[in-house]
């Protein structure tokens, strides 16, 4: 039966609209049991896990609410006041490359590459990362297997790629990370 808030009308009573009553009861228990545990059970009320369609749009925010959403298939927080928007998932990981968001904006990158004839450059779209928007905070590189010979050096030529140098000449495999938003 489908819910019919029309109940009881004017002119009706009670024992006349009864099992339309019982029928609305019925519908609301069984649209409470989405996502929620029974009524009348331990923990009633309560949400075992959350589904949260796609917005099309960042939803707006009052002064002391914020509100967590789901956009482009990844999860937001937007702080108050229409505030900034913060993704809280999505990361990417992309055979040795990956990246992940970090909670205020910031992001972290992470990768595992070789020096050919002492240099590398990790451009970000290439191996299936995204660039850095706005700055990149922190580089450091570590030698996949450490020798006297394998000093690194790190330098950074733009948002969208990170360049290495060390004073080997070597074909060194070496572990990376970025941070920057």
């Amino acid at each position: 039966m489908a819910y019919n808030k029309n109940v009881p009308g004017s002119g009706q009573s009670l024992g006349e609209t009864r099992s339309i009553i019982q029928g609305n009861f019925e519908e609301i228990d069984d649209a409470f049991k989405v996502n929620h545990i029974d009524l009348g059970t331990a923990g009633q009320g309560k949400h075992p896990f959350l589904q949260m369609p796609n917005q099309s749009s960042a939803p707006t925010t009052a002064a002391n609410e914020g509100a967590m959403y789901v956009l482009t298939n990844q999860l937001f927080f937007r702080e108050q006041s229409n505030g900034t928007q913060q993704q809280i998932s999505g990361s990417v990981i992309s055979g040795t490359f990956g990246e992940c968001p970090l909670f205020g904006g910031l992001g972290l990158k992470w990768g595992i590459s070789q020096f050919i004839n002492g240099g590398a450059t990790i451009d970000y779209t290439t191996v299936g990362l995204t660039d850095f928007s706005t700055n990149t905070y922190a580089v450091v590189a570590t030698p996949a297997v450490f020798t006297t010979s394998s000093n690194l050096r790190y330098f950074t030529t733009s948002l969208t790629k990170e360049s290495f140098v060390g004073n080997t000449s070597a074909n060194i495999n070496f572990n990376w990370i970025a941070i920057g938003e």
